[in-house]
């Protein structure tokens, strides 16, 4: 199988190398939106799970889109935004930090993906997208990748920076400047890369090109504009790359791609002007401003293009293209063959991933009950019975949330509250009182048991944070974030939460992160999920949702207090977030007296 590996580097070019392994860190994406049908499969898991805004990925984890879904991520420490779009599939591969530099990977097997990618600062830094079909490498911030999952035709679109692209195991590679287009096919023919590529073909753009990725393009044209200055500046001292676009060309061009949006039914021209409105308002040079209402120059005016070439090229794509419509439609009508002459077949497949998933389910359940088990056996007797009654009014909820499926879930009767907790955190506070007078939902955070350690500058205390008065939970994810954390491995935050329990994807992880530009702090990232085939929490009154003892380290701490920090996000079964009020989202501890004698 050929690959495509869409590689973005600073300073030279970069082509995708496999060198020894150095000690690595791992970094984190966030979610900033997500819209529609949008799963997660976590690193490591089987089960999936709806991805909800603010949500951490991790590298492994497997994301999937549904028709008309999307969902933007964030590598923040750099910058980086990704668009994935509807139908697609894609998976993190790498996100980690290095001697040799900061790797973001991704694998995209099926759709697209819209990637904004700001300046790399070392030379080693890598941005990669892989497809199933060729190779290249990019030295740029904006392009467009689309797979065809019938196919694995590619389509890359480079709207800045550079891009060099050619079949894995070439020893030739095509360097794509903005405006331009590299499609490859799995039965290509062409002798050099360079045929592949060609001006912006608009056919070709608006076949899977959506609304959102139009305008992303014309509301960056500012930005364009001053990167391709700078890579006009490099063209006359290294021509070989080829004469780039002028920043006038961008405009015009995208002015055409507007236009065409229009004349197809894509964009309607309120939203086309309202698109322009925006931009115009971030580009300086008014000669180089959008206006719907004047004619474009002609694109045969635009610079670095031969014309008669790209002629040539044109012919030799359109014939490369026609095969691989030929290609396509001999393996639909291979898929609707099968699916109408092996009914059964297919119905047994079915069968059989129903069984494989029920088997599944069956494993996870047995692995929770030992582990339930295996927990019980290092607790009292009455806290085995505290343990024992939580877990069974867990699933009456479940019960209770089952039956009324389909009715309003405001409805359901509230939960009682929590017990005391185990004999690890010294007792968990009772909740479920009945909520505040105007039940609204609410968080609240406390810290308890503030000691020190004896005969070490440590302190140890224990964080809980209570909800109150929730409707329609689904996932939760908690930042807590605090100076000199010493993190221990082996705890376990959800063992004594009232919400969720063995039977969801319950996680955390530490992290360090860079606050006020000046000083490094431990983040610790703590998340539960409802499996997708669970109803979602609901409850009045109190009850904690998680409970989890830390260690901070005195050793030369300049002040007597440190501080806490706690950042919320809530989200129903649809992703959306539920608001609620957070009391304590600040906290500051005060550090005990030591004595070492």
């Amino acid at each position: 199988m050929l690959l495509l590996a869409v590689l973005l580097a600073a300073g030279t070019f970069l082509v995708p190398a496999f060198p020894a392994e150095a000690a690595k860190s791992t970094r984190t994406a966030q979610v900033l939106e997500v819209q529609g049908d949008v799963h997660i499969t976590k690193s490591g898991g089987t089960k999936q799970f709806r991805v909800f805004k603010g949500m951490t990925l991790n590298q492994g984890d497997y994301l999937v889109t549904g028709s008309g879904a999307k969902v933007v991520l964030l590598v923040a420490d750099r910058e980086e935004e990704v668009t994935i779009g509807e139908h697609a599939s894609l998976y993190i591969s790498e996100l980690s930090e290095s001697a040799d530099g900061k790797k973001s990977k991704f694998k995209l097997w099926a759709g697209s993906v819209w990637n904004k990618v700001s300046a790399l600062l070392g030379a080693e830094d890598e941005f990669e997208v892989e497809t199933p079909t060729a190779v290249m490498g990019v030295r740029g911030t904006q392009f467009y990748v689309v797979v065809d999952p019938l196919t694995n035709a590619v389509t890359v679109t480079t709207a800045s920076g550079l891009v060099a692209a050619g079949p894995a195991g070439a020893d030739k590679a095509a360097l794509v400047l903005p405006l331009r287009v590299f499609r490859w096919f799995a039965e290509d023919r062409l002798d050099e890369p360079d045929d592949a590529v060609t001006f912006l073909d608009f056919d070709a753009f608006f076949e899977a090109a959506t609304v959102d990725v139009i305008e992303k393009m014309v509301l960056e044209t500012a930005r364009l504009h001053e990167e391709i200055e700078k890579l006009r500046e490099t063209w006359t001292e290294n021509p070989d790359i080829g004469e780039p676009p002028a920043p006038e060309d961008v405009t015009n061009v995208f002015t055409h791609l507007l236009l065409e949006g229009m004349n197809r039914g894509v964009l309607t021209r309120e939203h086309a002007e309202a698109i322009v409105s925006r931009a115009n308002g971030q580009i300086p040079v008014e000669s180089r401003q959008f206006d719907l209402d004047r004619d474009p120059a002609p694109l045969e005016q635009t610079a670095g293009v031969n014309w008669e070439e790209e002629a040539q090229k044109r012919q030799q794509r359109e014939e490369a293209e026609a095969r691989n419509r030929e290609l396509r439609n001999t393996l639909e009508n291979d898929k609707q063959e099968n699916q109408a002459n092996h009914p059964a077949l297919a119905e047994q497949v079915e069968q059989t991933r129903e069984q494989q998933q029920a088997a599944n389910e069956q494993t996870d359940h047995e692995r929770s009950q030992a582990a339930v088990e295996n927990y019980k056996s290092n607790l009292t007797e009455t806290q085995r019975q505290q343990l024992d009654q939580r877990m069974a009014e867990r699933e009456e909820e479940r019960r209770a949330q089952q039956e009324s499926a389909g009715q309003n879930a405001g409805q359901q009767p509230g939960g009682s509250g929590g017990t005391g907790g185990s004999g690890n955190t010294g007792g968990q506070p009772g909740g479920g009182s009945g909520g505040g007078s105007d039940n609204k939902p609410a968080a609240k955070a406390t810290v308890r048991n503030v000691a020190p350690v004896q005969g070490e500058p440590y302190v140890d205390f224990t964080l809980d944070l209570e909800l109150e008065n929730i409707t329609g939970l689904f996932g939760v994810q908690l930042h807590v974030t605090i100076p000199e954390l010493i993190v221990d491995d082996q705890m376990d935050p959800w063992s004594n939460s009232d919400i969720f329990g063995e039977s969801d994807a319950v996680n955390w992880k530490a992290e360090e992160v860079l606050v006020n530009g000046d000083s490094w702090r431990t983040q610790l990232i703590l998340s539960a999920m409802r499996t997708p085939d669970a109803q979602p929490v609901s409850f009045s009154g109190k009850k904690l949702l998680v409970s989890v003892t830390l260690r901070f380290n005195a050793y030369e701490y300049p002040t007597d207090s440190f501080p806490v920090l706690l950042h919320l996000i809530l989200s129903d079964d649809n992703g959306d977030e539920i608001e609620v009020e957070f009391e304590d989202a600040h906290l500051q501890v005060d550090i005990p007296v030591f004595n070492f004698t």
